[in-house]
């Protein structure tokens, strides 16, 4: 019998019984996919809070580190500020005192009373230091303002014998009162006393005793900040290799999560869609949640496939007798030749007077009769169709007319056991058969088996009768 081969399916049983022997691979080590999936989500939020905060604390020491810097690179600068106002006082009042310009005393007054380096030297200094570490820079102060009070003197005698009015000079000079020897000193006398004052070893020990102090104070500090530097790269340096250790590990647990996710979602995902596209069951295997969605797929698809093979049996079945139907022909018929091909049209003679006397149970009864036998009696590689109300029609394969007997014997057979004395009603078959060639379509085919039926009924039915005979 012709049949139209179904695609080979596994059924939901067999795909949920083979998913159970992948149930190994949702777990790693013993652990749920998913408490792992977890778990790497939970270090990874972990270890971004600690990126947070070691990015936080690495800005931090940065900023004290170069605040650090920047209190060392000031100190450097404002020392040298300081020395060079100190040298800057020295060389005007030496001018001064040397040539009587007044050019020379402004120059001296402008240091000490307008640029005031020395003092903004060290009111930085105070803000950055405890008063503690700055006894150095008190002594060094003392001192400078010891050699201002020589340098006066020294500028009031220079005004004496240059005749220069003191005032003029500034009102500090003018309030040196020199002893009544000096006033009685040569205006030569009174000069060199001058230049004496801020030329002999005295003012220059003074002088030495001054930077002394002030590089003792400023080695001190320097000292100090330099420990502070390098105590600050060196916390700025392990929050850097931890910050490095962190986003090490991090870029690990998302790498284990980017492989997790495609090995249990995305891959079984594609899978799943590849055999969307072939109709077939998606295996059950991946995380939890694809398990869930491939089953749920799977008992869809199950019922959809069995109610299209329910439906697609019924459109080519007859349902009394379960023969393929008139369409199965016409499929079957569609665009061939009728080469190496049989037809037998088989009617059941005087049916309606069955229906009429036995009723319809009976006459449905003899209608499966006839269907038994015939698909019995006939090869599987054959064709029973039931295409008419009594109608039978029998497509055969690989025949020729030289099986003409074969076929007779057979009818013969069945017509014997439908017709015995022990049935109820007997029943006797009108038969009409045709032979194809290539010359000849199917439906041709179709109408010589009618007329030789036709020609068997006009002579009485109950018999056989072939196309040309």
């Amino acid at each position: 019998m012709i049949k139209t081969p179904d695609k080979q399916i596994p059924t939901a049983e067999t795909a949920q019984d083979k998913a159970a022997a992948d149930v190994s691979q949702m777990s790693l080590g013993g652990l749920p996919i998913r408490w792992i999936n977890w778990a790497l989500t939970v270090f990874c939020l972990i270890l971004a809070a600690l990126l947070i905060f070691a990015y936080c604390s690495t800005s931090d020491s940065y900023t004290v580190l170069r605040d650090k810097t920047d209190i060392y690179m000031s100190c450097q600068h404002t020392a040298m500020e300081f020395k060079l106002a100190s040298d800057r006082l020295t060389e005007s009042a030496r001018s001064f005192v040397a040539s009587g310009e007044p050019a020379f005393a402004e120059d001296y007054f402008k240091e000490a009373n307008v640029d005031r380096r020395r003092e903004k030297f060290v009111k930085e200094l105070e803000e950055y230091f405890p008063p503690e570490e700055l006894t150095d820079l008190r002594d060094a102060m003392n001192i400078s303002n010891e050699l201002m009070k020589t340098e006066f003197l020294a500028m009031r005698l220079a005004c004496e014998a240059f005749g220069v009015d003191p005032a003029s000079v500034d009102p500090a000079v003018a309030r040196i009162e020199l002893t009544p020897e000096q006033l009685a000193m040569s205006s030569d006398a009174q000069r060199d006393e001058a230049l004496r004052l801020l030329f002999d070893s005295e003012y220059a020990g003074s002088k030495s005793a001054m930077l002394s102090r002030l590089n003792s104070l400023i080695d001190g500090l320097v000292r100090d900040i330099r420990a502070d530097q390098l105590e600050s790269m060196s916390e700025h340096n392990r929050y850097l290799s931890f910050m490095l250790v962190s986003m090490t590990l991090l870029l690990v647990f998302v790498v284990l999560e980017v492989i997790l996710v495609s090995v249990f979602v995305f891959m079984p995902m594609r899978r799943g869609v590849k055999h969307i596209v072939k109709q077939q069951f998606i295996p059950v295997r991946g995380s939890r949640e694809m398990r869930i969605l491939a089953s749920s797929y799977n008992k869809i698809f199950e019922k959809i496939r069995t109610k299209q093979e329910k439906l697609s049996y019924e459109a080519t079945h007859d349902p009394l007798t379960g023969l393929s139907n008139r369409g199965v022909f016409e499929k079957i018929s569609a665009g061939f030749d009728s080469s190496g091909m049989g037809l037998l049209i088989i009617d059941v003679d005087n049916f309606k007077g069955i229906n009429d006397t036995h009723g319809h149970d009976v006459g449905d009864k003899v209608l499966r009769d006839v269907a038994k036998l015939l698909v019995s009696s006939f090869r599987s590689g054959d064709t029973v169709c039931r295409i008419g109300g009594d109608e039978f029609l029998v497509i055969l394969n690989g025949i020729t007319e030289d099986n003409r007997e074969m076929l007779l014997a057979k009818m013969a057979s069945i017509s014997a056991k439908l017709s015995a004395e022990d049935r109820d009603p007997p029943v006797t078959l009108s038969v009409g058969g045709a032979f194809g060639d290539s010359s000849l379509s199917v439906g041709e085919l179709f109408k010589n088996a009618d007329v030789a039926l036709y020609k068997v009924k006009e002579a009485g039915k109950n018999g056989v009768g072939f196309y040309g005979d």
